[in-house]
């Protein structure tokens, strides 16, 4: 959802907020970039706002409450090819779990096996892996092309990989994934995640990527990794929600977009390095302004 305002509320949000109660910082973002995460109250009050605007006298130019589609999904209502992991010549259950949830969310899904992939595929039509490099070769595949040999932001690890098999996007090391911040520094996200009561949270990344490989067909490709069964099923459960923060403009044709799962104590958040810039870059403005 976007939230779009005008420049009719306010050329100071601070009186703004206080008339009607809202969150001044939230107000402030949603001027700056046009998406926030605002408490209910707050798009209550929105929503309030907008309703008596327009029944009232005052008519605004422009709306500044909308309702958008997710940019995920754009491309989603033609067919889709589904990729999930496979172990001993069998579909792992998690991730064929996962392609039906697609399904019964209107994806127009039909499942094909990994080995059929190659990355022309992509250059036709939508395309969805599930599943990590460990079981899920098409995924590998996926995100080497997409970087055309290019740094990777993000490596997964395990321990039980040899030397002889690291990879562009995977290398010996704790179970989980490193990733690269928006001050160039490589960042541990284990996946301690064990099945039992209590556990901790699980790590994993989503890449989405429109029109991948300077194609001109309005295709996607959605990459749902987990770095264990527990990461893939909570990406794809937040994917589905709607809950994973991507503002339009983030998402460029040809240009693969990360957004990764990574523990916060004893929860998970998700991380997006291009949002962190910008908040990093607002950061700095605002200090150096005081």
């Amino acid at each position: 959802m976007s939230l779009l305002m005008t420049a009719w509320e306010t050329k100071d949000t601070t009186v703004f907020a206080r008339r009607w109660g809202l969150n001044r910082k939230r107000v402030a973002q949603l001027l700056v970039d046009g998406w926030a995460d605002i408490s209910r109250r707050d798009l209550q009050t929105l929503l309030s706002l907008e309703r008596r605007l327009k029944g009232g006298p005052t008519q605004l130019e422009h709306e500044f409450l909308s309702l958008v589609p997710h940019p995920f999904w754009e491309t989603f209502g033609k067919l889709t090819n589904g990729y999930a992991s496979e172990q001993d010549g069998a579909v792992v259950k998690v991730d064929d779990h996962v392609l039906s949830a697609l399904r019964s969310a209107d994806v127009v899904l039909r499942r094909e096996a990994i080995a059929s992939f190659a990355p022309e595929v992509m250059k036709q039509v939508n395309c969805i892996m599930v599943g990590s490099p460990v079981f899920n070769h098409a995924t590998e595949v996926a995100l080497n092309a997409l970087w055309e040999g290019k740094e990777p932001p993000f490596v997964f690890e395990r321990p039980d990989w040899e030397a002889s098999q690291e990879t562009p996007f995977r290398r010996v090391g704790s179970k989980g994934l490193v990733y690269k911040d928006a001050k160039g520094k490589w960042i541990p996200a284990a996946d301690k995640w064990v099945p039992k009561r209590g556990a901790p949270p699980p790590s994993g990344a989503l890449v989405v990527c429109r029109r991948p490989l300077a194609t001109e067909q309005d295709v996607t490709t959605m990459i749902i990794a987990g770095c264990s069964a527990a990461g893939t099923r909570r990406i794809a459960q937040d994917l589905l929600d709607g809950t994973v923060f991507v503002p339009p403009s983030h998402l460029k044709d040809g240009v693969p977009s990360v957004f990764l799962l990574v523990p916060s104590g004893r929860r998970t958040k998700w991380y997006n390095r291009d949002c962190d810039r910008v908040l990093s870059a607002r950061k700095k403005k605002s200090a150096s302004a005081t």
